[in-house]
């Protein structure tokens, strides 16, 4: 929460340098006058106040909820597809096409991902011998290995591929391939711990502290990368829709 407020504070001071300059919202406010925002800020309201019950009835009834959620998921791609077709020119068509490709690479990334705070950590917590240098650690002190690699490679990545994409050119495709290798090769190093188990059927905690490595290089590869891609790929009118899907 500090650190939110403190996110606040910072974004309200630099209010020049991120405020909105040319976006369909402030065509809209231009051409139909301001009270487009008291319509739109009362839309907002009745959607926050229709997801209080929604939630409510997930936590009740998840399985049918995620039966939902695929439904609505499935809906998308084949309206993003049909959207494709109707667009004026080839390169919009193509751009949205590729962002439907991405967004099901993304899919396959982040259900591997979501093994870790699931499966792995019921993994380390009964078949890893926790214990490093002498002291026992805890299966959820593994996570941290994924913010110092997120924290160390988000700083210096983006000099990294200023770099690269001066000597060859780097697309949001291969990067993506990147994530999804990178992952894969975290994947691999499980079952090779448990070849290589102990007589009590305990892995070493090394092979798991690889996966959450190569886990978070993966994370770096695809996470930041689909945002910018959304606003290189949608067409302006689109980009926040095509934005809450990604989040989907």
């Amino acid at each position: 929460s500090v650190i939110n407020i403190i996110a606040l504070i910072v974004i309200v001071s630099g209010w020049r340098s991120v405020v909105d300059e040319d976006t369909p919202l402030l065509k809209a406010i231009k051409e139909k006058g301001k009270d487009i925002i008291n319509k739109r800020i009362a839309l907002l309201g009745i959607i926050f106040v229709a997801l209080i019950p929604l939630i409510y009835l997930s936590l009740l009834y998840p399985f049918s909820l995620k039966q939902i959620v695929l439904i609505v998921s499935a809906s998308f791609i084949a309206f993003f597809l049909w959207l494709a077709n109707k667009q004026p020119n080839e390169q919009d068509k193509s751009n949205i096409r590729q962002y439907v490709i991405l967004a099901l690479i993304a899919i396959v990334f982040w259900s591997m991902y979501q093994l870790a705070p699931m499966g792995i950590t019921l993994f380390a917590e009964h078949n890893v011998n926790m214990m490093l240098f002498g002291h026992e650690i805890t299966p959820q002190w593994l996570g941290n290995i994924n913010v110092v690699v997120i924290t160390v490679g988000g700083f210096l990545l983006p000099s990294v591929f200023a770099k690269v994409r001066q000597k060859t050119r780097l697309t949001v495709f291969t990067q993506f391939g990147i994530g999804l290798f990178s992952i894969g090769i975290g994947l691999t190093f499980l079952p090779i711990g448990i070849l290589l188990a102990n007589s009590h059927g305990q892995s070493s905690v090394l092979w798991v502290s690889l996966f959450y490595f190569f886990q978070s290089v993966g994370e770096l590869m695809i996470a930041p990368i689909g945002y910018s891609m959304i606003a290189q790929l949608a067409p302006v009118r689109h980009q926040g829709l095509m934005m809450g899907t990604w989040m989907l």
